[in-house]
């Protein structure tokens, strides 16, 4: 799976894009999601198959706001690696 530079979630267009130094609330993180931009960011400099797992971890926060889910990061996290599982496990491709 290539990360897409735009992902369509509900009805809105996410850039996605890739930073240096990336902050949440002071604290170092691996991806945001600003639903107010429509922006995903993330941590440049990844391995492949973590990127790909925080990157479906910040959809999955999008897919929450626009859908009117409320799933809380532990599920979020769970979700995300549930995911990343199904993908590599059966080799899927996009």
């Amino acid at each position: 799976m290539k990360i897409p530079e735009v992902v369509k979630i509900g009805a809105y267009d996410y850039k996605v894009v890739e930073v240096e130094d990336l902050q949440l609330d002071g604290k170092s993180s691996l991806g945001v999601c600003d639903r107010e931009t429509n922006i995903i960011q993330l941590k440049k400099g990844m391995k492949p198959k973590k990127e790909k797992e925080v990157f479906i971890h910040e959809c999955l926060h999008a897919i929450e706001d626009s859908y009117g889910i409320d799933l809380g990061e532990k599920r979020v996290n769970l979700l995300a690696l549930a995911i990343m599982a199904l993908i590599s496990d059966n080799k899927l491709r996009f």
